[in-house]
């Protein structure tokens, strides 16, 4: 009966501490959270079923990547400047929206085709 007791308790406290785990990181290894990681995505925008456009920073180059289940395409790569946009926290009013900010790249032709 003791072992018994003794064996609920066990897993309780198993679950506890691996369900607190799993609320703070998103992943047993806490991977999904690492704030040193080269590897960052600021934007994403779904363009259809398994599509998507993504604003990606891999260590000191911006990429916009487009993204399906077949394949990752490059499609720009971005100047310091255009990224700006992108991780401008300093603006009081509310930051525009990809597709906003994508279209004002493309009219200002700040975009000139992979380099």
């Amino acid at each position: 009966m003791i072992s018994m007791v003794l064996s609920v308790a066990l897993i309780c406290l198993l679950a506890y501490f691996v369900t607190r785990k799993l609320g703070t990181t998103g992943t047993l290894s806490g991977m999904q959270n690492r704030s040193n990681t080269k590897i960052k995505v600021y934007e994403r925008m779904v363009l259809g079923p398994n599509k998507s456009l993504m604003i990606v920073k891999i260590c000191e180059r911006w990429l916009v990547l487009g993204v399906s289940n077949e394949n990752i395409s490059l499609i720009v790569e971005l100047t310091e400047e255009q990224a700006k946009a992108f991780t401008d926290n300093d603006k009081k009013t509310a930051p525009s929206g990809f597709m906003d900010i994508f279209s004002k790249m493309l009219d200002n032709k700040n975009c000139k085709g992979g380099k």
